[in-house]
């Protein structure tokens, strides 16, 4: 069985629209948008985030109509400077 993996971008409010672009759904190549570079994993990382955790996939539970990935960060770094961080709250950003 492969060894899933994936990454966690951290973004600052100037780039809410990366997050509502992934938001969308309807999109066939949500990965067109901003540059991508391979973490350690081979997870891909936003280039121009603030920082990310490279992580590999401990296991998936339901949550009612979603699915709930538990990962292990095995690597986090920080990218650029700048910028406060993108939080999602009470619908909007703040």
């Amino acid at each position: 069985m492969a060894r899933l993996v994936c990454s966690v971008n951290v973004l600052s409010q100037e780039q809410s629209h990366f997050a509502e672009h992934f938001g969308q759904s309807g999109i066939s190549d949500k990965m067109a948008v901003g540059t991508w570079v391979a973490a350690s994993t081979g997870a891909p990382v936003l280039q121009e985030s603030l920082a990310y955790f490279d992580c590999k996939v401990s296991h998936e539970t339901s949550a009612g109509d979603h699915q709930l990935v538990i990962c292990e960060v095995l690597e986090a770094r920080k990218l650029n400077v700048g910028g406060s961080y993108a939080v999602w709250r009470y619908r909007k950003y703040g």
